[in-house]
């Protein structure tokens, strides 16, 4: 897995700009430079960003004359970035390549105080992914939408109230399809506003819920 490590400048904070001169043109595929235009979007990556909750997916833009900009076009995301962790302007962060259209970026462990104090919880979360490793699939289907209760606001009787701690219905039953069983007991320890009892209904499925 090849890595490299940029540092922040005050841009990152104002405009999610990421300097990214220092990763050299040789550490990304040669087609996610694109033009200077959203219609001249290069073959996005994505990129998987700690601390927030879904894939983004950018290119590298160029000047019109050619002359790569070193900067991602989608740039918002880097903002959230950067504020989740607290990073100043001279904060690194490293950017490690895991397949050849596949990123993650995460704040290098020598950075700041703030680092310094989340450490021990760090330590025990990179325990559990080491061990986990072979285990963990990241799954780009479960964004944000389809993983919250926002997602039920458009349909009869699951959005007659609103539950931010609930699952979206569409994903309860993708989860049931993607089971084996097709029929039997379905149990919800945790029902909240019953999403999932009245999806395994409608599924065939005889649920129990405990609140």
């Amino acid at each position: 897995m090849e890595s490299r490590v940029i540092q922040l400048t005050s841009a990152a904070h104002k405009h999610g700009n990421l300097n990214l001169s220092a990763c050299g043109k040789e550490f990304f595929p040669p087609d996610v430079f694109g033009g200077s235009t959203e219609k001249q979007k290069g073959h996005e990556i994505t990129i998987i960003a700690e601390g927030l909750l879904e894939p983004v997916k950018t290119d590298i833009p160029t000047e019109k004359n050619g002359r790569i900009r070193w900067m991602f076009r989608q740039r918002s995301w880097a903002k959230k970035f950067v504020k989740t962790h607290n990073l100043n302007a001279n904060d690194t962060v490293t950017i490690n390549r895991i397949a050849p259209h596949r990123y993650v970026i995460k704040p290098n462990g020598m950075n700041s105080h703030f680092v310094a104090l989340r450490q021990p919880a760090r330590i025990e979360r990179q325990k559990l992914e080491d061990a986990y490793r072979n285990l963990i699939e990241v799954n780009t289907y479960l964004n944000r939408k389809l993983v919250s209760f926002q997602a039920n606001k458009d349909i009869p009787f699951y959005n007659w109230f609103s539950y931010k701690e609930g699952f979206s219905y569409q994903m309860v039953k993708m989860f049931i399809k993607d089971y084996p069983k097709r029929t039997g007991k379905l149990l919800d320890p945790f029902s909240g506003s019953g999403t999932a009892l009245f999806a395994a209904t409608e599924m065939g499925f005889d649920p129990l819920g405990i609140e």
